[in-house]
């Protein structure tokens, strides 16, 4: 009667403390563990906004910021690395409220992305992110009286 009993104490000791030590396992980041790519940054300029798209390999939390003197908001975007193709990247939007967006390796585990534009002439911005793939995605509102593009400019152009 005693050999059942300890079993039942180690079966419910197992179930107790089994299951959250292989979900601990299985989602903290360990000192060897890939970390998920960065691999697009995508501007769209609309009559209406104007939209970025950071393209993730996989779901990631990230923080977004304003700031200002000089005015920018910034997102960053933890636990992920960079894709070479895009290190140091800037992209030229000129479009009336918005001037640039850039994009690097904060640190090693980092990659913040920085729109630099003009608060005066912007109603408002939104950060969200979609599934399927995973992407953060900005959205930036001009004042109602900038239009969105320029007439006769490019929506946006890419410098080294």
């Amino acid at each position: 009667m005693t050999d059942i009993k300890q079993r039942m104490k180690r079966r419910r000791i197992f179930s107790l403390f089994f299951p959250p030590a292989v979900l601990l396992l299985l989602f903290s980041p360990g000192s060897g563990a890939a970390q998920v790519e960065v691999y697009n940054l995508r501007p769209f300029t609309h009559p209406t906004h104007t939209r970025i798209a950071i393209d993730i390999g996989q779901l990631r939390e990230y923080h977004s910021n304003r700031l200002v003197e000089p005015d920018r908001v910034y997102i960053d975007i933890y636990e992920t690395q960079l894709n070479p193709i895009l290190h140091d990247k800037t992209i030229l939007v000129d479009n009336g409220y918005i001037h640039s967006i850039r994009i690097a390796q904060k640190n090693k585990s980092t990659v913040r992305m920085v729109v630099d534009l003009d608060f005066d002439l912007t109603d408002r911005y939104q950060v969200w992110h979609l599934f399927d793939p995973f992407r953060i995605v900005i959205d930036i509102f001009p004042k109602k009286n900038i239009p969105a593009t320029p007439a006769g400019k490019p929506p946006a152009t890419l410098v080294q």
